[in-house]
């Protein structure tokens, strides 16, 4: 079932693409454009939901809609980043349960968004930030981060994605290979992070070398760092020196990798996303993010093709990318049928409130005159990382 070598060119392109919809149902225009590209992967927004009932129907319909389904992805982090927040309560920032010093809570947490996201019908979830990154930092990261000690992002970040796991949710580590030095948010523009190699390696790239053996999905980011691609000012998206070379080489990573949204302002919208796409694969990525235009999604789809037809995109490297991405939805995508009844996900939601409930707790504690302090929280665990 579902081998790359029984797919046509168009549809074996359609799955390198990772794309983006309008509206809270699938539209008979939808479906049309759909079918017409074939994407590997559909991710969800917050415009795209508003209810638990719509959101099931049209995940449900979405993965029923080709012939491949597609990956169903969400970026449903906590904080600032709850896509969700139509149908939860208000959830912690990443930060925010770093500073509760509880790992079980983390745990806990994550399997809450597993859960969740299983029930809706999601397969993937584009969460936790590795990024290094305190709540300030002009990075556009802040709270989404678990902070800016590189120990501890591992181990929380384990835990989270750990958690996602058991839930039979595909996490996603991100953004490679980190953007905490950034002084800009790469959606406005393109980060240059001039910190170099062995600082990068020692601090930034530190929860990712860690978790590479864990995490199924890795994301790449929009910045560019001289000191590990060289003076070419590309975003490491677009740098075989940062995907290829340090992430699937040195690190030796085996999982699916994902390229950032190409329609974020850190993309050059002067080069063109044909030609964009096509320099994204032959760094390295599996899949590429393309969020909201269906011009773009099309120049996208367009640009992949012809350069496959042309030989500038080989058939071993699109084979590469295909075998990973048909390997992960044989595992996760031909489950068996989920329990999503109002009672299971009020459950999982009632869950997710008491946890916000901790946190806000421990946040007042903290505030509290030393001497009138109770007991804090089990306090996370210096560990060794399961492989």
């Amino acid at each position: 079932m579902w081998e790359s070598n029984d797919l046509t060119e168009a549809e074996r392109i359609g799955q390198i693409l990772f794309v983006g919809i309008t509206g809270q149902t699938l539209t008979p225009e939808t479906a049309s454009f759909l079918r017409e590209i074939r994407p590997g992967g559909i991710i969800l927004f917050q415009r795209n939901i508003t209810s638990r009932d719509q959101v099931q129907r049209l995940c449900r319909k979405l993965s029923n809609l080709l012939p491949v389904p597609p990956f169903l992805a969400i970026d449903q982090e906590g904080g600032r980043v709850n896509r969700l927040k139509a149908i939860l309560p208000s959830l912690p920032a990443n930060l925010d349960l770093a500073e509760s010093d509880d790992q079980k809570l983390v745990e806990r947490y994550g399997r809450g968004i597993g859960n969740c996201l299983r029930l809706l019908g999601f397969h993937m979830n584009f969460a936790p930030v590795l990024d290094l990154s305190g709540r300030k930092d002009p990075n556009g990261i802040g709270d989404r981060s678990f902070g800016t000690d590189p120990e501890r992002v591992a181990l929380l970040g384990d835990s989270f994605l750990q958690a996602l796991k058991r839930s039979q949710i595909l996490g996603t580590m991100k953004h490679f290979p980190g953007l905490g030095s950034a002084d800009i948010d790469s959606h406005l523009r393109m980060p240059e992070i001039r910190k170099g190699r062995r600082k990068l390696w020692e601090e930034d790239l530190y929860p990712f070398r860690e978790l590479a053996p864990l995490a199924p999905v890795t994301m790449i980011s929009h910045a560019y760092y001289p000191s590990l691609s060289g003076q070419d000012p590309v975003p490491a998206s677009m740098s075989p020196r940062i995907v290829e070379e340090l992430l699937l080489g040195q690190l030796d990573y085996k999982g699916l990798v994902v390229c950032d949204d190409l329609e974020m302002g850190s993309i050059d919208p002067e080069s063109g996303l044909d030609r964009v796409a096509v320099q994204a694969v032959n760094a390295g990525n599996d899949m590429l993010l393309v969020c909201r235009s269906k011009r773009m999604i099309r120049a996208a789809a367009r640009g992949l093709l012809e350069a496959a037809r042309k030989g500038v995109l080989f058939r071993d490297r699109i084979d590469r990318s295909l075998r990973k991405i048909l390997k992960l939805k044989r595992r996760f995508l031909l489950g068996g049928r989920v329990d999503g009844s109002a009672q299971r996900f009020r459950h999982v939601a009632f869950d997710l409130s008491r946890i916000q409930e901790r946190v806000e707790e421990i946040r007042r504690e903290a505030m509290r005159p030393v001497r009138s302090r109770q007991t804090r929280s089990r306090p996370v665990r210096r560990r060794k990382i399961s492989r």
